[in-house]
């Protein structure tokens, strides 16, 4: 795994840098973005991601896991049919 990224990263992070920040391998990362599940801009080999754009998708999955779990916890109480 690579060194930690300083306190304030910069708004623009190569797949290193970013891997770092998501706390993921840098190979999860590029095939990741490469199939389109995390926003990143691809520039000849290598790819580029912009810290709002992570920070925007890790926000969106966490939302969509709480909205789920409360979901399932309405179903098992018999609030939705």
């Amino acid at each position: 795994m690579p060194e930690l990224l300083p306190s304030d990263p910069p708004p623009v992070l190569n797949t290193q840098e970013a891997a770092c920040y998501l706390r993921i391998h840098p190979r999860t990362l590029t095939r990741m973005a490469r199939d389109g599940e995390v926003p990143g801009l691809q520039i000849g080999r290598h790819w580029r991601l912009r810290r709002a754009d992570l920070d925007a998708w890790v926000d969106s999955k966490v939302s969509s896991a709480a909205k789920l779990k409360a979901l399932s916890a309405l179903t098992e109480k018999g609030g939705l049919a």
